[in-house]
């Protein structure tokens, strides 16, 4: 059997280095036809052509050295064309700020736009993500050429990249982050299944980055002092990164988190993922500042970032016991049930008081800031950023199965229609206040998005009237990483007739069986029972602002059906 294997031999083909750039990335045999290959077009590629010998000996050399944006700054990226550079502006302008979360900041709007200047890759990769969110955002008739460009940058960041014999260190980096931006230009393209590629590729070059990371850091407990492989060692791994770890492992989770949501309803499943991300576990540790000055810029980013944490940790609480909670609402759990449930989250309102301390302390000096020490420009950001603690903590109050102010249950449920309106009241003193600041810029931007507490209100809400005034601030244009409020508002209108019709129909049925009398119109503000409610829903971008989405009642989970399919468009 190995004399056959042996004797089976490849004819030889001599290395054709000569090919369009194309085929070179896609490792194929190019037929070498001007202007465009033949082959690139019988696939439905475009085809970018062919460097000269010049070009192809700068992109080998560039790529096989070791990164040093201090040494090349001036040397690595080509002469920027004015489209080039515009998108770039507005990447750093529009679109860092609008992905931009509580969590991640500091990758889009520090180390990214420092990094991309020495790196061609990352630089294309940039300029690529920048036209691709203007044209998202526009929609002007001259999108598909914008799209072009964005497409021409898309494959010369992958050009950049392209090297069979470079596998060091810093070229992984490159490559994960490379890989991150890539997930998002292909997203707001509508490109689910190539954004899914990217992001794999993201998180296994940061596994293996991690794995590396791990091994250098055990090699220089291990060695002594002295030894020279010790310091080869340390200059191989921190010193060469090109961005903090933490930011981009933040970035990659929170993308994974995210898939998992939409694919499956609820992120119930993947309790590892929620471990690891500050989103869902900063809340933990957080304590109401006790020195003075109080309302700074610190201490409210801080206090937000608690908050914006615990909110999503509450709503993975209420996933995670939704077989406790049907019980509560088919009345088949008592008093005991709502005692048990709300001891587990003790913790969730340790934090809820600690933030109620903290607003407390901001708003008493608030009325010194207003009064003596700050213009009004410097006290719009104080202000949005405590509107925005308060909206947190009035929504987190609402969906906490016990209300930590208001102990006599039959008091709390008469206050919730109160609290809605309240979250309704503060998130549009929050989208005037920014839309209303022409620069858009915040000393401690960004701040949690409107768009949670809202969708809450819109989904969870008592009347259809605060549900639909929820939906319309939804509709005011927002970004939120990649999420857009315009798909939020969709899914809202979705929910909402959805448990209209399944409540109309559900009254139909028992008219005919004689449990009920005939209406003598359909009323659209009648109050929604909670089986009606709409417990998941589980969503597929299929196009760019396009998604089949399924929609299941909590009757319909509870029966095992499946429940029922719609494309929302936004």
């Amino acid at each position: 059997m190995e004399l056959t294997r042996r004797g089976r031999k490849r004819a030889h083909h001599k290395k054709v280095k000569t090919g369009c750039t194309t085929c070179k990335i896609r490792k194929v045999r190019c037929d070498e036809a001007k202007p465009a290959c033949n082959r690139c077009l019988s696939t439905g590629r475009k085809c970018d052509g062919y460097l000269t010998a010049a070009d192809a000996c700068t992109v080998s050399s560039t790529a096989l050295r070791p990164y040093n944006p201090s040494a090349e700054s001036r040397l690595a990226l080509p002469p920027k064309s004015l489209n080039e550079i515009r998108s770039y502006q507005f990447f750093i302008n529009v679109t860092a700020r609008s992905i931009a979360t509580t969590f991640d900041a500091e990758f889009w709007r520090t180390e990214i736009p420092r990094i991309c200047q020495s790196d061609p890759a990352i630089w294309h990769a940039i300029v690529s993500f920048g036209s691709v969110h203007e044209s998202y955002i526009t929609a002007k008739p001259t999108t598909y050429t914008k799209n072009m460009f964005a497409m021409q940058q898309f494959n010369a960041s992958i050009r950049c990249l392209t090297d069979p014999e470079s596998s060091n260190y810093t070229n992984k980096w490159r490559a994960m982050v490379v890989s991150t931006i890539f997930t998002c230009v292909c997203h707001l393209e509508g490109l689910e299944e190539q954004a899914r590629i990217h992001l794999r590729a993201g998180c296994r070059l940061l596994r293996e980055i991690e794995y590396e990371e791990t091994k250098a850091k055990l090699n220089e407990h291990w060695q002594p002092q002295g030894n020279a492989d010790h310091v080869k060692v340390q200059t191989s791994t921190s010193t060469m990164a090109p961005i903090s770890f933490s930011s981009i492992s933040s970035i990659l989770t929170g993308f994974q988190i995210r898939a998992q949501a939409l694919n499956r309803g609820g992120i119930l499943e993947f309790p590892t993922l929620i471990s690891h991300h500050d989103s869902f576990s900063v809340w933990r540790y957080y304590t109401a500042p006790y020195t003075r000055p109080y309302l700074t810029a610190r201490n409210l980013r801080q206090a937000n970032r608690a908050i914006e944490s615990l909110m999503n940790s509450t709503i993975f609480f209420m996933q995670k016991y939704a077989e406790k909670i049907k019980d509560l609402l088919t009345g088949k759990g008592g008093a005991e049930l709502l005692e048990s449930l709300s001891q587990k989250q003790e913790p969730e309102v340790r934090c809820f008081r600690e933030i109620s301390k903290a607003i407390r302390s901001f708003e008493t000096e608030l009325v010194t800031v207003e009064g003596v020490r700050l213009n009004d420009t410097a006290k719009r950001p104080l202000k949005i950023g405590l509107l925005t603690l308060n909206l947190y903590h009035k929504t987190i109050r609402f969906i906490l199965l016990k209300d930590p102010e208001e102990p006599d249950t039959m008091k709390r449920y008469a206050l919730l229609p109160q609290m809605e309106t309240s979250i309704i009241k503060l998130a549009g003193q929050i989208l005037d206040l920014i839309e209303g600041d022409g620069s858009g810029t915040h000393s401690f931007d960004p701040i949690p998005p409107t768009s949670g507490p809202l969708f809450i209100v819109a989904h969870s809400g008592f009347t259809q009237e605060t549900r639909r005034q929820a939906v319309r601030l939804l509709k005011r244009p927002q970004m939120i990483g990649l999420w857009d409020s315009g798909l939020s508002a969709k899914l809202a209108e979705a929910i909402m007739a959805r448990e209209e019709t399944v409540a109309y129909e559900d009254r139909l049925r028992k008219v005919v069986e004689g449990e009920a009398v005939p209406e003598t119109r359909r009323d659209e503000d009648i109050l929604v029972q909670p089986l009606y409610r709409i417990f998941s829903i589980t969503m597929s971008i299929t196009g760019r602002r396009e998604a089949t989405i399924v929609m299941r009642t909590w009757q319909e989970w509870m029966h095992g059906k499946s429940g029922q399919r719609s494309v929302v468009n936004w």
